[in-house]
């Protein structure tokens, strides 16, 4: 379907609108992420570290993967607000985000454990873990304390006299004792609640002494209240069960769809694009084993060491496979099922799913220009998802993390993380909420908006486990913008929503790349991983095949084309078969008796051309 030239222009002013409506709200909370020191950088700080204490890191295994401190970060957006938070963590020199790196070996307890800042690269936090029954030197108390002073003062410009000490904690073991000191900052006190006994959020050093030497420390660690610790776990509670509650209306819609496949499964809709099926599983598949082995650095800072690392590879190996054809199985049932309730439902929205670009082309302008309205409709959904946070945030005391911006930062190539789950979401889920889901609400209410908003709800509030406070509001917001999305759905097609969705996806897992403090490698890579529709645009541009319907008919093979002429010969002998019985009803009873239902609808097909 061509778009209109109007159409062009309404979509144009909107998403310029809704630009300018992002940039304004929601902009200045998404550059602050700094990340000047990438994953290489921030393992080499960790090496020379150990290596300045005498340790050979090379004689441990290592993992890393990036970190953001959320307690801090849901306490102060929810106490001082963003603006308020950002000032504090430049104030304060405080790290958001950081580095973790682990060294450890194989059925050992000793390891090490070093936090490094994305931003300056400091060394914020070292641990050195040993068994209990390691001997040490045992000194004095204020011996232990002096040391850790000294310390501090030595390596992080520490004043005590603007702290006040916190924790001052004696661990006598067998052979050893450890001191551990902790140091509140004096003008540091976030009360969580107006009640006396609430609790406040506070800053501190800590230091722990073990012999004659520091074993651990840590810089500006931010300590939340416990009553704000349950408060959030009340909150996460309320969300899971939205999400179990929604968990049931998505089984159904699985069943629903394999309940179409099995009774229906002789459909031409579904044979049809069942190799298109297959491809989409195996791509599916590929992009999950790769997802896995990209976050083999997440999985190995999980590794216990009271096992070996054999046998834990063995297990995440086979959990990995298993879960890669499950998965991949699982989001795209509904395909098949979209696809012949579409046919049915939607006869004259050819567009709105793949059966008409596997009649036709995927390489044509018409292509083109539902992919780069896909980009139109990306921006529209920022301006839009912008506005409903900044109502949420005035009046319902909404706060939102930003640690999905980060969250595939600790793979070993971030922009194929970005690209694998934005790709999976946007596929699955436009094929499920979209093609399936409305297509089967349509035929069961007979009325299309209300399939539209059914389908659009059970989408949004089964993103009610995203770290979005209070988890309702996510329901809200994913949902207005799934009924959005199936507006535009039903008038531009299944191609436009995908792009549109997997730009969104694209967007929100590398927003910290493209917007904050990046190396130019997570900036650049993201762009390009941004920008991959559009290569597919432009060759569909260039090569523009012609749009020619081809006619939606069985392929036979050299069995089936025999036993075709057999059936049509034994239709033209016996012509008063049409007369006492519908098509429909011919075809039921022929199949009856065993035949092809493929050669005897080409062969009904047929007979009933010739009589024309």
């Amino acid at each position: 379907m061509k778009i209109s030239k109007k159409s062009w222009i309404s979509f144009f002013i909107l998403a310029v609108i809704s630009f300018a409506v992002w940039f304004q709200f929601s902009y200045p909370q998404l550059a602050f992420l700094n990340l000047q020191i990438n994953k290489d950088h921030a393992s080499k700080i960790a090496n020379q570290y150990l290596q300045s204490k005498g340790i050979n890191p090379s004689s441990y295994y290592s993992a890393i993967k990036f970190e953001t401190a959320d307690s801090a970060d849901r306490f102060l957006q929810k106490t001082l607000g963003f603006s308020q938070l950002n000032k504090f963590v430049h104030a304060e020199e405080f790290d958001m985000f950081y580095w973790k790196v682990r060294f450890f070996r194989e059925n050992e307890k000793e390891e090490f454990r070093i936090n490094v800042s994305s931003k300056t690269g400091e060394v914020i936090l070292f641990k050195h873990i040993i068994d209990d029954q390691a001997a040490f030197a045992v000194i004095e108390r204020d011996t232990a304390k002096n040391i850790a002073e000294d310390f501090l003062v030595k390596n992080f410009n520490f004043n005590p006299e603007n702290y006040i000490l916190r924790d001052d904690i004696v661990t006598k073991l067998d052979n050893r004792i450890d001191y551990a000191f902790s140091w509140q900052k004096k003008d540091v006190n976030i009360a969580w609640d107006e009640e006396k006994d609430a609790g406040t959020g506070k800053l501190i050093y800590s230091v722990v002494v073990t012999g004659k030497g520091v074993r651990a420390f840590s810089k500006n660690d931010f300590l939340v209240p416990d009553q704000f610790q349950r408060y959030i776990r009340n909150i996460l509670s309320v969300g899971k069960n939205i999400s179990s509650v929604i968990n049931i209306f998505y089984f159904l819609i699985v069943c629903a769809s394999v309940y179409f496949i099995v009774g229906r499964r002789n459909h031409l809709a579904m044979h049809k694009t069942k190799f298109f099926l297959i491809g989409l599983l195996i791509f599916f598949f590929i992009l999950s084993i790769l997802s896995n082995l990209n976050n083999w650095q997440v999985f190995l800072f999980k590794f216990s060491t009271t096992s070996t690392l054999k046998s834990y590879i063995l297990q995440l190996s086979s959990s990995a496979f298993m879960g890669a054809i499950f998965i991949s199985i699982v989001l795209l049932i509904p395909y098949l099922s979209g696809e012949l309730l579409h046919f049915e439902e939607f006869p004259q929205k050819t567009n709105g799913s793949f059966l008409y670009y596997l009649q036709t082309t995927f390489f044509s302008r018409e292509v083109t220009q539902n992919i780069v309205l896909g980009y139109f409709i990306f921006i529209i959904m920022l301006g839009l998802q912008s506005v409903l946070f900044k109502f949420g945030q005035t009046y319902l005391g909404v706060w939102i993390e930003y640690n999905w911006m980060t969250q595939l930062t600790s793979a070993f190539i971030p922009v194929l993380a970005t690209f694998t789950v934005s790709f999976k979401a946007a596929v699955s889920e436009e094929i499920t909420f979209r093609l399936f889901a409305i297509s089967w609400f349509k035929k069961v209410f007979k009325n299309i908006p209300l399939a539209c908003l059914i389908s659009a709800l059970i989408w949004g509030f089964a993103h009610s486990n995203y770290q979005i406070f209070p988890m309702w509001f996510r329901g809200i917001e994913v949902g207005i913008l799934g009924l959005f999305l199936g507006g535009i759905y039903l008038n531009y097609g299944l191609i436009t929503v995908i792009v549109a969705h997997y730009l969104f996806d694209v967007f929100w897992h590398g927003a910290g790349y493209l917007l904050g403090s990046a190396a130019p490698l997570y900036f650049y890579s993201t762009l390009i991983v941004f920008l991959l529709p559009l290569l597919w645009a432009l060759a569909a541009f260039i090569i523009n095949k012609p749009i020619i319907l081809k006619e939606l008919r069985w392929h036979l093979n050299k069995h089936q084309l025999f036993n075709l002429e057999v059936l049509k010969h034994f239709l033209r002998s016996n012509p008063d078969l049409f007369a006492l019985k519908t098509t429909e009803q011919l075809k039921d009873e022929i199949c009856h008796h065993g035949w092809d239902v493929a050669v005897v609808e080409v062969a009904l097909e047929d007979i009933e051309k010739e009589k024309i």
